[in-house]
This record gives structure tokens, C-alpha cells and sequence, in this order.
């Protein structure tokens, strides 16, 4: 996730994709939206990362960019949708389970309050 508002958070998001790429070992790598925010009429003409911008860094990364406005509610919840989603479907694909585990009970805790 990335300001729109702000190069350096955008900057910021390469940095921190690629020590993703160090530490995921050789696990497969799960999905990612490039989200980008602070998209909101009120913050007027502050962008400086254009859509073009985001949707070719999402492009490098080999991933979904979307664009999102708290203030609007636009995009908030697709982008929780669009990841289940996506994550449900990568589980599928590597052979994660996608249901809780069977068999394991749940352990009850009694709690009293005196």
C-alpha cells in the first residue's frame, strides 16, 4: 500500500517487495494487491503517483493494482474481497488447506468473575 500523494511511500513499497522476495525462502510466493490511497477530492491535486505509475510497478511485480478511497468508502472493500479471493485460490493451488483443520476440538475455558 502506497500513498498517492507520496513519492516516497511509493519508493517505499519496491523496498520493502523486495525484502519479501529475501525472506520467502522457497516457499511459493502468496498473492499481493498494490494498493494505492489517499485518492480523495479533498486532498485536490497532490497526487504525484499516476495511476500509470502504479499499474506498471504492479505490472513488475506480477500483480493486481488497485485504487482505493477511505474517505469515499471506493475500493475499501473490494480490495479485503478480491485478496480472500485470491488467497482462497493460491491455497487451492499449492495444496494449503482452506478449511479449518478437522478433528481438533476447541478447548473450553470456564472463566468466572468474582
Amino acid at each position: 500500500m502506497y500513498s498517492a500523494t507520496s513519492a516516497c511511500s511509493f519508493e517505499s513499497v519496491e523496498k520493502l517487495y523486495a525484502r519479501m522476495l529475501r525472506i520467502r525462502e522457497e516457499r511459493p510466493f502468496p498473492p499481493i494487491i498494490l494498493v494505492a490511497t489517499r485518492l480523495s477530492p479533498r486532498m485536490g491535486n497532490k497526487r504525484v503517483v499516476s495511476s500509470e505509475q502504479g499499474l506498471q510497478l504492479a505490472a513488475k511485480f506480477g500483480c493486481m493494482h488497485m485504487e482505493v478511497d477511505a474517505d469515499l468508502n471506493c475500493n475499501v472493500r473490494e480490495v479485503f474481497f478480491q485478496l480472500v479471493r485470491m488467497i482462497n485460490q493460491w491455497r487451492h493451488v499449492y495444496g494449503f488447506p482452506t478449511t479449518p483443520r478437522q478433528g481438533k476440538k476447541k478447548r473450553r475455558v470456564n472463566c468466572s468473575l468474582q
